[in-house]
């Protein structure tokens, strides 16, 4: 039995430009560099998350706090989140194909929980959430223990170069979207299993890989 597990932020949810936006609103209240410049995204954009942090000057001690207010602050913004265009369908459709659907993210259950019924797309049998950042390998891994699978059951889908480290650490493989948070030339330098370029195309890779439905 093969399972699909989805990251959140980037993947499922247009959510990049609430995330910046939000990581500048509280810059002063965690001394921190506000980032603005086109060009310093850009740069920020071939980074991992640890070196953006660096750059900016987040402290691994402040990072709990800051995500708890951004986390705070979001769910006031969750109802301007739209889907990721095409996404909202696809796991409809892979719902309807018999695949079994679940959320790993680092974002807050309750969060995910009332976007995916705001956009009808509450299809999936498990949504977790891991206030560790870099914790996903872990959640990933207990996911698949208590589930009874091993690696090669299940697929995650995402959009960060933390999301094909965590996988790659576990043993599951990794279907890569362009989509999301991290560019196309980061995430194809950690080897993810696919590179993925629209839903159609994830569609696709989903089933030229055997990845089967129960």
């Amino acid at each position: 039995m093969k399972t699909i597990l989805f990251d959140f932020d980037g993947t499922l949810a247009d959510s990049k430009g609430l995330a910046i936006s939000l990581i500048n609103q509280f810059a002063p209240k965690y001394k921190y560099h506000k980032v603005e410049d086109p060009n310093e995204i850009e740069k920020l954009n071939h980074m991992s998350l640890r070196e953006r942090m660096q750059y900016v000057g987040i402290s691994m001690f402040s990072l709990p706090f800051l995500l708890r207010d951004i986390q705070t602050a979001y769910k006031e913004k969750i109802k301007s989140i739209l889907p990721i265009e095409g996404m909202d369908q696809l796991v409809h459709e892979l719902a309807k194909a018999g695949y079994p659907l679940a959320i790993i993210t680092s974002n807050r259950e309750p969060i995910v929980k009332q976007f995916v019924q705001t956009h009808q797309m509450d299809v999936f049998s498990t949504i977790h959430g891991e206030r560790n950042i870099f914790g996903k390998g872990k959640v990933i891994r207990q996911f698949l223990e208590d589930h009874h699978l091993k690696v090669n059951d299940a697929v995650y889908i995402g959009d960060e170069l933390r999301d094909i480290e965590a996988c790659h650490q576990v043993g599951i493989p990794i279907y890569a979207v362009t989509w999301g948070f991290d560019p196309e030339k980061l995430l194809q330098s950690a080897n993810p299993t696919r590179l993925i370029h629209s839903p159609q195309a994830l569609w696709e890779a989903i089933l030229s890989d055997k990845v089967e439905k129960p």
